[in-house]
């Protein structure tokens, strides 16, 4: 069995902590091994090890996520990059055809995908062993899912209602039908009809996915798919494979599940309330405090609360409510002066127009020492960065010159421009040209679409 873990999304609803770069997967929010933060994908890559099938795992990821995987997972997970974001069945179609055209894995082996959010315990990779025994044993079934046993009638899930009275493949039942997002009342009756929550985690055989592409017209070989991906449709692997499959089968199961896709599900899973500077008062109940920020947060009767703090923002929300924090993406997108990534951060001082042909953009940049940030942008006519503290290495045009504090370099902007800090560096960059809010892509997400 080789295993995709599907790391695509922004997570927006968990603002100011997550964004487009670092998704709600890559936030060191949960208590691992020894104590140490762990982030969602450390936690799942961690159980994974423990069942033995670390070896087994590779990550199909938006490409501005590549520098988040490579600090969290290392180097030995292949890295299958999209070169836009389109959805899980192009997400998963590309992955596939990068198992069979490059990696030449047999087509009648199976493939397991997973969300990389999942919190779960060990009993679960059980379940998926047996989903992955049952699928390649049977020429009936061409499409395995694990489905949750409910707890209480969500309204966050969609449903899968099992065929209880057919029979059964091993310790699967064939699936009736699905059931998408319901309203209280179905939510209540689909428990009574011992319907399970959806997953999200799906088994197939390799060569299904690869006859299903052939069918479809599509390519087949890694880098013409990745090529023509701008024509796979935007739309979800459950839309698109699974409900219109006529042979599915679903694996119970009743242990350790956690979908984390908003803060109230993030704290439950939390082992302490408070990350970084921040006090409450004893009739906070219920009340968390996640903050990045070098500056105290205080909480005074404020119960049953998420006080969030980044350099993206601040977020004060009833935890059953914040889940409307996406409703303000917009506007939020409209008052945000800042940038976080991978590497350190950048916040815009300044941004006007002298005429009509040339734009100035000011920036301050922090990059944390042994990373660097490159880019280059359409557009850009000159870059100039003012060391205000730390020392470091600018490349430009091949040449390689070491900068210290109090250096002012002047760059062409058609050529590229890399800074990688040998200390923490502080700089000033004043950009020239036209274009200069375009978000920039890190070049390596740009030159390697695979990163093995």
């Amino acid at each position: 069995m080789r295993i995709i873990l599907l790391s695509g999304g922004s997570g927006h609803r968990l603002w100011p902590l997550s964004n487009d770069a670092r998704a709600k997967q890559f936030l060191k929010v949960l208590r691992g091994k020894n104590g140490v933060q762990e982030s969602m994908l450390q936690h799942l890559l961690r159980m994974l090890e423990e069942a033995g099938l670390y070896g087994r795992v590779m990550i199909a990821a938006n490409r501005t996520q590549l520098d988040y995987i490579r600090q969290q997972a290392g180097q030995g997970i292949p890295v299958i990059a999209e070169p836009e974001r389109r959805d899980t069945f192009p997400s998963i179609s590309l992955a596939s055809s990068y198992l069979f055209s490059v990696q030449k894995i047999d087509p009648g082996e199976t493939v397991a995908v997973l969300p990389v959010d999942l919190i779960v315990e060990g009993d679960f990779f059980g379940a998926l062993k047996e989903l992955d025994r049952i699928i390649a044993a049977s020429d009936e079934a061409e499409i395995g899912l694990i489905g949750i046993k409910p707890d209480h009638p969500s309204l966050n899930y969609g449903y899968i209602l099992p065929d209880l009275n057919g029979e059964k493949i091993g310790s699967a039942y064939k699936i009736r039908k699905f059931a998408e997002k319901p309203d209280p009342e179905t939510a209540k009756a689909l428990l009574e009809q011992q319907a399970l929550w959806n997953s999200g985690v799906f088994v197939f055989r390799l060569a299904s996915m690869i006859r299903l592409l052939e069918a479809r017209n599509f390519p087949i070989q890694y880098d013409e798919l990745y090529k023509a991906y701008e024509s796979l449709p935007r739309i979800s692997f459950d839309y698109e494979v699974a409900e219109k499959a006529s042979n599915l089968i679903v694996v119970p199961y009743g242990g350790t599940w956690k979908d984390i896709g908003n803060w109230k599900s993030l704290t439950e899973v939390m082992d302490t309330d408070i990350l970084g500077q921040g006090i409450k008062c004893e009739s906070s109940h219920n009340t968390h405090i996640i903050n990045e920020l070098g500056i105290p947060v205080a909480v005074v009767g404020l119960s049953d609360a998420i006080v969030a703090a980044s350099r993206e923002g601040i977020l004060v929300a009833d935890k059953t409510a914040s889940v409307k924090i996406k409703n303000l993406m917009p506007a939020i997108r409209d008052l945000a002066a800042g940038e976080h990534h991978s590497w350190g951060w950048a916040r815009v001082l300044e941004h006007y127009c002298p005429h009509d042909e040339l734009e100035v953009l000011i920036r301050r940049v922090f990059i944390r020492a042994g990373e660097q940030m490159d880019y280059t942008q359409a557009g850009l006519k000159t870059v100039t960065w003012n060391i205000m503290s730390g020392e470091g290495d600018v490349v430009s045009g091949g040449l390689v010159r070491k900068v210290h504090a109090g250096d002012t370099i002047k760059l062409p902007g058609y050529a590229v421009q890399s800074i990688c800090a040998g200390t923490d560096l502080m700089l000033i960059e004043i950009q020239q040209g036209s274009g200069l809010t375009e978000e920039k892509a890190p070049l390596a997400a740009r030159n390697q679409a695979v990163s093995p």
